[in-house]
């Protein structure tokens, strides 16, 4: 064996271990998934590429869940022997007590972006609010009315335009603001 073929045998085990890091470190805990945010982006900067080539997709989706927000990202997939695939988590906000999540595909990122670059020229410091945004969009119905308590006035037009009211019920127990109703007026 040559040099540079032990060192590439020896940069494949190094990059399958801490791609194990990742799994297991998602797998067990949130303390866990900022080591392997910490891995994989340690991977990208050192060339490692996802093997379905989307090396800059998972750059720019860690780069758009970095701080704060990073607890509504999870994903599956090691990297090397199943594609990463991203989801972003909008528990009990479409639907009272559900756990609910939308995946992120490199055809849906564009969407996610601009609405984080829309949230953010209204509100820098709710970066949920743009998944959010991003989720009602591309589901074509507003949040919650429960959802609108929380919810800065600046960015309830944003969140308005992705449907219609919402018809108060099981799913939805609280009425829109706007609203004289349920829990409201």
């Amino acid at each position: 064996m040559t040099t540079e073929s032990t060192s590439r045998a020896a940069e494949r085990l190094v990059t399958n271990d801490l791609i194990q890091v990742v799994n297991t470190s998602v797998a067990h805990s949130i303390m866990g998934r900022d080591i392997a945010e910490d891995v994989i982006e340690y991977l990208l900067a050192q060339g490692w590429t996802p093997p379905d080539g989307h090396g800059d997709f998972t750059r720019r989706v860690l780069a758009l869940f970095a701080g704060d927000i990073a607890e509504s990202l999870t994903w599956t997939g090691d990297g090397i022997t199943q594609p990463l695939q991203f989801v972003a988590w909008v528990n009990d906000v479409f639907l009272w007590g559900a756990d609910d999540h939308e995946p992120i595909t490199p055809e849906t990122l564009p969407d996610l972006e601009k609405a984080f670059a829309e949230v953010r020229a209204i509100e820098k410091d709710d970066d949920y609010q743009a998944v959010v945004l991003w989720c009602a969009r591309k589901r074509g119905i507003r949040p919650q009315g429960a959802h609108y308590q929380h919810l800065r006035p600046s960015l309830t037009s944003l969140l308005d335009a992705c449907g219609p009211l919402r018809e108060v019920g099981l799913g939805n127990p609280h009425c829109h603001p706007s609203q004289k109703g349920p829990r409201h007026g």
